[in-house]
This record gives structure tokens, C-alpha cells and sequence, in this order.
């Protein structure tokens, strides 16, 4: 398996590093590259500010691993990333998480040392904010009573949470699009779609515990422990892990457990797992891949009138009116 070292920069300077490594052209703000060990498409938006917008197109021709690097002199930023396809949020270390999961969100600082493990076949689409200091500064400061002061923490950083379906409608409009659309009129729909992206996944930071401990003050090896029990969790379809077994397992106990996990996820580990198997639940049912009582059995539940209770209290629908829907 080869291994490549990516950098955690700019648009700019990714796109670079992508060329030095795998070819290709950078033409009208689109990096495209088709190898034997991979396929890549970036478009790159830089609308105001140097506040950056990319979506992001990768297919794996070959298995391999990757990771990036922050150079010491690299300016402080924060990331908004967003899945649409595949499982393209990375951990510290790599994953062979299920690419078929339900999609996730995050927000991290630019030093965040990040690595994954992709398969030959794995295919993933994604988009990423980038917002640089000065921005920050000037038009988002107010946010630091939620997310804390970001900028004044030399160490990584990382909030998660659970993509909601429009996030995916958002992205995939991206994808959709007419090809022959104007660069004003597409440059418009990127701006709109990552305003939209980020202001959904800050609604839901801001509506966070105020009380919770700030992941900003986390140490780099507890935040690596809450993405491998995010990872275990995403990977798990049927009863929720006990907070003991969890503890034991990761060699911590129950009550750091519950606050870090609450702290990068801001819920609690049976919240979030539950409501984790309930979004995929609803994109199996849109999608019409099972029967009802196929998706109930499939993620733990035992009755479906239980299923059917737990899916209304979130989505206030039940599971046979979103079946019905999408027939």
C-alpha cells in the first residue's frame, strides 16, 4: 500500500501538492487528475476574503494511505467539511470505517494531523469551507461564546456532528448542475449552498449545552479517542455499547468519557449513536432499499412500533409516511 503526505493548507496549496504527486491540470479554478491509482476533481472558489469553497470528487484505484502534514509557518484557519458521499472525514489515524454510513459534519482547526485508509474502489464526494483568520475576526468572532477562542489554541481541535439530509440536497445540487451554467450564476450557487452548509451546522453548535466542556481545551490524544468510539459507534447497527465497556475499553473512566465525547459531539454517546442509526434508517427508507420491517430488525429494534415511536420523536413523520413518500 503507498503512502502519500498531503498538506494541510490553503485550496491553493493542496491543489499544488496534488499536482507535485499525481499530475494533472489546473484549469478555470478545476484541478482534475485520472491515474492508475486515482481519480481527483476539485473546484475551487475563492469568492471574498480568501475564504475558500471546494467540492471534492476522489475515486480510489488502489488501495493507500494518507496523511497530512501542517507546515510550522502555515496561517490559522478553521475547516467546515461536509460528506455527500462516502466516508471522507478522516481520523487521526486509519480507518476501514464503513463508507455506506450515514453522512457527517465537522468543523477543525488547520493544525489537526489527519489520516485515513482508502480502498481501491472507494469512491467519496465532499465540500469544504475554509475560513482564514482575518475573516473570522471581522465577520464571526461572536461565535466564540459557542466554540470557544479558537484562534488563541496552538493545539488541534475538532466538533462533530450528524449531516442532516439538506446538507446532502445542498451538495448534491453542486453535482447536479447544468455544466453550462455562468461563472456569476455558479459562483452564486456555491456561495449559497456553503452559507446554507454552515449556518445549519452552527445553528446546531449554538443550540449545544452551554455547560459543556469546549473541545477547544481538549488534549490532542482524548480527541483521538472520542473519533475511535465515534468510528466503533458509526460502525455499530444494534444496541448502544454500555458507558462502562466503553470506559474500560479506552482506559478512562465513565465520567471523562461522558464529557469529552459531550465536549466533540456536544450529546451524549446513546443520543448520538441513536439518532446516528435514525438518519440512516431515513435514507434507507427514501431510498427504498427495505421494507420497514427490514430497517427496524436491521438496527436493533424489536418492534416496530418502538422503531416507529423513536423515528416520529425526531423526525415527526413516521417511518411508513417517508416509505410512502418516495414510492
Amino acid at each position: 500500500m503507498n503512502t502519500y503526505k498531503m498538506i494541510n493548507g490553503s485550496g491553493l496549496e493542496v491543489i499544488n501538492k496534488l499536482q507535485s504527486i499525481f499530475g494533472g491540470t489546473f484549469e478555470n479554478d478545476v484541478y482534475e487528475t485520472d491515474t492508475t491509482e486515482v481519480y481527483v476533481k476539485y473546484e475551487y472558489f475563492s469568492p471574498f476574503d480568501s475564504v475558500e469553497i471546494m467540492i471534492h470528487h476522489v475515486k480510489y484505484k488502489q488501495d493507500m494511505y494518507m496523511e497530512t502534514y501542517t507546515p510550522a509557518t502555515n496561517d490559522k484557519n478553521i475547516y467546515f467539511q461536509f460528506e455527500y458521499l462516502g466516508n471522507n472525514i478522516p481520523t487521526t489515524f486509519g480507518t476501514d470505517a464503513d463508507r455506506d454510513n450515514a453522512k457527517m459534519m465537522s468543523i477543525m482547526s488547520s493544525k489537526i494531523p489527519l489520516s485515513f485508509i482508502a480502498h481501491k474502489g472507494d469512491e467519496a464526494k465532499w465540500m469544504t469551507v475554509r475560513i482564514p483568520y482575518d475573516y473570522y475576526h471581522k465577520k464571526m468572532s461572536h461565535l466564540e461564546e459557542y466554540i470557544g477562542k479558537v484562534f488563541e489554541k496552538d493545539s488541534s481541535w475538532v466538533l462533530y456532528d450528524i449531516a442532516p439530509m439538506a446538507i446532502g440536497i445542498n451538495i448534491k445540487k453542486l453535482f447536479d448542475r447544468d455544466k453550462k451554467l455562468s461563472i456569476p450564476l455558479l459562483t452564486s450557487l456555491f456561495v449559497c449552498s456553503a452559507i446554507e452548509n454552515v449556518a445549519i451546522f452552527l445553528d446546531r453548535i449554538i443550540k449545544r449545552d452551554p455547560s459543556s466542556e469546549s473541545a477547544i481545551n481538549m488534549h490532542k490524544d482524548d480527541i483521538e479517542r472520542i473519533q475511535n468510539i465515534k468510528n466503533e459507534l458509526t460502525n455499530l447497527y444494534q444496541k448502544t455499547p454500555s458507558l462502562n465497556d466503553l470506559a474500560d475499553k479506552y482506559g478512562v473512566s465513565v465520567s471523562k468519557l461522558k464529557r469529552d465525547f459531550n465536549a466533540v459531539f456536544g450529546t451524549s454517546i446513546h443520543k448520538f449513536h441513536t439518532d446516528y442509526k435514525l438518519e440512516m434508517a431515513y435514507n434507507m427508507l427514501m431510498t427504498k432499499q427495505s421494507s420497514i420491517t427490514d430497517v427496524s430488525r436491521h438496527f436493533g429494534y424489536k418492534t416496530i412500533s418502538r422503531f416507529s415511536e423513536s423515528f416520529k420523536l425526531k423526525y415527526g413523520v413516521t417511518p411508513k409516511q417517508v416509505a410512502s413518500k418516495f414510492q
